[in-house]
């Protein structure tokens, strides 16, 4: 009798932890797919023109990294994926092919779709221009949160007029005619590392950067 009450308080016991062991698990597995999931893909060069001679080139190719998070497949989309909040991204500049920093730090990402870091302009009594510089002109960092299945552009650098340098992109540029001694990339190629983070996920990706010719090919490729 007393074996037989210990094997069913023994199995009895068992059940409750693989049935709660079970839930547990799956609980989990629901909280991962959850999560945002970036993922870093080459976007095509953007063209931009200006004749209106206020902007400080006439042409400018802008190049861009295309940051998504993924929707969750088709089978598990009874479950909503998490936005992911709070996007911030950095760049590192490294020479080709070695790999070695070119600059001491890395730099601030702008996220293309984000307000422009300029102030307003007006003028004293119609006649004396002035400039409003608020808070939100003036800092470097910006952030963007990607709902599921959406995407964003990541600045990475840019290439004016007939001019051979190229020029890391960010909200430092606007201050600095478009052309940031800070970041300035000679003729020549770059391995560019971006880094998009996001409350504890990270995505990380390496790509080319090719300023060896003209304007029109300059342009980010596959490492």
């Amino acid at each position: 009798m007393l074996r037989n009450i210990l094997e069913f308080s023994t199995a009895t016991a068992l059940s409750v932890l693989l049935g709660d062991g079970g839930f547990f698990i799956k609980e989990m597995s629901v909280e991962w797919a959850r999560k945002p999931r970036l993922y870093l893909h080459i976007a095509p060069p953007s063209d931009q023109e200006y004749g209106d001679g206020v902007h400080p080139a006439r042409v400018m190719r802008c190049l861009r990294i295309r940051v998504q998070n993924e929707e969750l497949p088709k089978f598990l989309r009874w479950m909503r994926r998490e936005s992911a909040q709070n996007c911030l991204g950095t760049i590192r500049f490294l020479y080709y092919p070695d790999g070695k920093k070119l600059f001491t730090d890395d730099m601030p990402a702008r996220w293309a779709g984000s307000p422009e870091a300029t102030p307003p302009r007006g003028s004293i009594q119609g006649s004396v221009p002035i400039e409003i510089w608020g808070t939100s002109s003036l800092t470097i960092i910006t952030k963007m949160d990607l709902p599921p299945g959406e995407q964003e552009h990541l600045d990475l650098a840019v290439r004016c007029d007939d001019g051979t340098e190229a020029y890391g992109w960010n909200n430092e540029s606007y201050w600095s005619g478009w052309k940031n001694k800070k970041w300035t990339l000679a003729k020549g190629r770059y391995i560019i590392e971006v880094t998009v983070r996001s409350a504890g996920q990270k995505a990380v990706g390496r790509f080319l950067l090719n300023n060896d010719h003209d304007r029109d090919q300059f342009r980010i490729e596959a490492v």
